[in-house]
């Protein structure tokens, strides 16, 4: 049966210069290679991550991302001089970045330079007060884990720990309003739970801070396999496993918006003077545009059409079987 389609396609049309496309080109590559170097950084392809970070590096050479990367590459593999010269370099192109000032002072730590570390993730806090990471960081300061506690009130890691360090300074009050807090949250769950929970308050009424401080440390280890506990240390510490976590987005190159497709109506028309009779079997053979036939087959018994090449010479036989072979 032969048709005459006339279709209207949906496209999007593209208009620009060869500038623009090399452009275009570039940016996709450089959102490959960034794919790709965060995929063989969570596999531990150290040497592979590397070059395709350095691809980068020629292809974007202001992105704080690849000099914090590849800083990140280097702790992990414990060149730690390396790593520290790379991450400053992310540091001056994007000044106290979270991520980055993270690793900065992950680095600081691992060389014994407790003062630097404090400095970097201090002056990141200040440029950056709401980053709750940065915060968690330093959480042996307690005013930063009220922040958190305030922020995410529901978080029973951030609350353990402001408990701890409540008692670490003999602040009673507070640190029986937030294990109150924690009763009516509903974490207490089990009997050894409910058991060092009760002798914390206990402590805390006898004002043993030590001993308090004791019973809530068990508290915050029974409650460490849970669910809730769990989720909690993801929300301020950020996924567990390697040392150092990848920063996995651009700092200093946008990205393009991709335009919507432009969708429109596709319109089929069929010429009816061309409708054959539906009672015999036929196949249509095309070899190009130009060269199209119609086999109709005779035998009005037919039920199999089939076009066969035999020594592929392009002349095309048209076979056809019937109920009786």
């Amino acid at each position: 049966m032969k048709y005459s389609l006339i279709l209207l396609l949906a496209c999007i049309t593209v208009g620009c210069s060869g500038n623009d496309s090399e452009s275009h080109n570039a940016q996709q590559q450089a959102l490959r290679n960034r794919t790709l170097a965060l995929a063989y950084i969570d596999s531990g392809m150290m040497a592979e991550a590397s070059e395709k970070l350095a691809e980068l590096e020629v292809a974007l050479p202001d992105e704080a991302f690849v000099y914090a990367n590849q800083g990140l590459v280097a702790l992990r593999q414990n060149k730690l001089e390396e790593a520290g010269t790379l991450l400053e370099r992310a540091n001056v192109i994007s000044p106290n970045q979270p991520e980055v000032a993270l690793l900065r002072g992950e680095v600081a730590m691992l060389t014994g330079d407790f003062t630097q570390a404090e400095t970097i993730l201090e002056e990141a806090i200040m440029a950056h007060p709401e980053n709750i990471h940065l915060r968690w960081a330093r959480k042996v300061n307690i005013e930063h884990l009220r922040v958190i506690v305030g922020s995410i009130p529901k978080n029973i890691v951030a609350r353990l720990a402001l408990i701890k360090e409540l008692l670490k300074e003999e602040e009673f009050k507070d640190a029986k309003t937030n294990l109150d807090v924690l009763l009516a949250q509903e974490v207490i769950q089990g009997e050894q739970a409910q058991g060092l929970f009760d002798g914390a308050l206990v402590q805390i009424e006898a004002g043993q801070a030590r001993v308090a401080r004791g019973q809530v440390i068990g508290l915050d280890n029974v409650l460490k396999p849970t669910r809730a506990w769990q989720q909690s240390l993801l929300e301020v510490a950020g996924p567990p496993g390697t040392i150092g976590h990848p920063i996995r987005a651009f700092i200093n190159t946008p990205i393009p918006q991709q335009l919507p497709t432009e969708i429109k109506t596709v319109k089929f028309t069929k010429d009816v003077t061309t409708i054959k009779p539906s009672n015999k079997k036929r196949v249509l053979l095309v070899e190009s545009p130009e060269q199209i036939a119609l086999v109709e087959v005779e035998n009005q018994f037919a039920c199999t059409v089939i076009p066969i090449d035999w020594n592929n010479d392009r002349k095309v036989d048209v076979l056809y079987g019937t109920t009786n072979g």
